[in-house]
């Protein structure tokens, strides 16, 4: 079974394990399961059992003899591109659990110890082509595993996959929905690298990303929706503000709906997140509301009224926010009370105070009479004492500073219109004496 040397090949394939393995016979027994001792015997193993005998065989060898592997094997390009290409054939048509583990393990080991990058870009083309054609999560979780895998092995792989493959964004437009959640959780991973940003590739992406949340929000399926949302999210809240990501207003224009859809949604897990894209959607409204493409549209005669301005959409998340978001969070609150989601809720309220700076005193009256700041203080005293929680700390001694600002601001206006008020009717008066 692949144990030799053996005659066809020479003793110079034979790698020094104990009992010794032909490398030329494992090859061949990986590639059709038929060169080994004995297959024509009856009571001969299976081909799957032979092929996890030899790909057992490979991982001990490059375990403890991957200097040998190597040496037989990098000579020689065709034969290196023979076997992966056959070791990831495998991965799409075994569906032995235990096997398809030995054959990435085999797989990772192989091009670590190769040390050259056109291999990983074969492994990459081959699975860009597997995922673009993969129907069901069976069927797309081996390529998953091994791209992770290669990525925790690598170094330098996750900066090759964001900068020569996103690839990733393009499948989103898939119809399969357990591919578009398989993508969503890959890019969810490529966000945590700041090369996915300073690429330009969340901004490259940006469109595929809006147009499948639009696709996947017509679906009955609640965890697509969440995990697409968080994705959203997280681009929005890691996007560096120096780079700007909706360079099509068109794109800005639609995310903005598909905002207003989830905000609205009924389901209550896809609301939560929706509430949190929201609050960071509130960053972007903040830093382009000096932005003149922001505030009108370009195919509006000069005077009329446009319906679709950035001033609207923060209006429109202010509202919104009032009347659904603050009391459904109020409400999680009474239940249970946790550091991490009182963290983007308070900072969520600060950040409402720039959104609509007309309407930032009478929101601000609203929640005083609303007892956020005993709510706030209460908070502080729970969560942030003995130094620990600081975030959160800052964030509700932010807030609370924004709010008394707010307040003694709106209460000197009143105070000012008053007195105005006052002298105006004692000059009516001296000027009817």
């Amino acid at each position: 079974m692949a144990a030799g040397p053996c005659g066809d090949h020479g003793p110079h394939w034979a790698l020094p394990l104990r009992p010794p393995l032909c490398l030329a016979c494992a090859v061949e027994t990986l590639g059709d399961g038929s060169a080994s001792v004995g297959s024509a015997c009856p009571a001969a193993p299976s081909p799957l059992v032979r092929k996890k005998h030899v790909l057992s065989r490979l991982q001990d060898a490059l375990a403890w003899q991957a200097l040998p592997v190597v040496q037989l094997l990098a000579p020689d390009e065709r034969v290196c591109m023979h076997l992966i290409g056959t070791l990831f054939g495998m991965l799409h048509s075994v569906e032995d659990s235990s096997a398809l583990n030995l054959l990435v393990e085999v797989l990772v080991r192989l091009v670590v110890e190769l040390k050259s990058e056109q291999y990983l870009y074969c492994i990459l083309d081959e699975s860009q082509k597997e995922l673009c054609k993969a129907n069901t999560m069976r069927s797309s979780l081996p390529t998953f595993s091994l791209l992770g895998k290669l990525a925790d092995a690598i170094p330098g792989f996750a900066e090759i996959l964001v900068v020569k493959h996103k690839f990733l964004f393009e499948c989103l437009l898939c119809k399969s929905e357990i591919l578009i959640w398989s993508v969503y959780c890959c890019l969810l991973l490529l966000t945590e690298e700041r090369l996915f940003f300073s690429k330009c590739h969340t901004v490259y992406g940006i469109e595929s990303l809006v147009r499948s949340l639009q696709g996947v929000l017509l679906l009955n399926n609640v965890e697509l929706h969440k995990q697409g949302l968080l994705l959203f999210t997280e681009i929005l809240k890691r996007q560096p503000v120096e780079i700007k990501l909706f360079t099509n207003r068109g794109v800005c224009i639609e995310a903005i709906d598909v905002l207003m859809e989830t905000v609205n949604c009924p389901v209550l897990e896809v609301a939560v997140e929706a509430v949190k894209a929201v609050a960071a959607f509130l960053r972007l409204a903040v830093e382009f509301q000096g932005d003149f493409m922001a505030q009108e549209n370009a195919f509006t005669a000069p005077n009329s009224e446009s319906k679709d301005t950035l001033s609207n959409f923060s209006e429109f998340l202010l509202r919104i926010c009032d009347s659904l978001c603050i009391p459904m969070v109020m409400s999680y609150l009474e239940r249970a009370v946790s550091p991490s989601v009182t963290e983007v809720f308070i900072s969520a309220l600060s950040t409402l105070f720039t959104v609509v700076p007309s309407m930032r005193n009478k929101f601000s009256k609203k929640l005083a009479s609303s007892s956020f700041i005993r709510l706030t203080l209460e908070l502080k005293a729970r969560f942030c004492s003995v130094q620990s929680n600081p975030v959160l700390n800052h964030t509700c001694s932010s807030f609370l500073c924004s709010l008394c600002l707010n307040l003694y601001s709106a209460t000197e206006k009143t105070r000012t219109s008053s007195q105005e008020g006052k002298f105006g009717e004692r000059e009516k008066l001296l000027n009817l004496v």
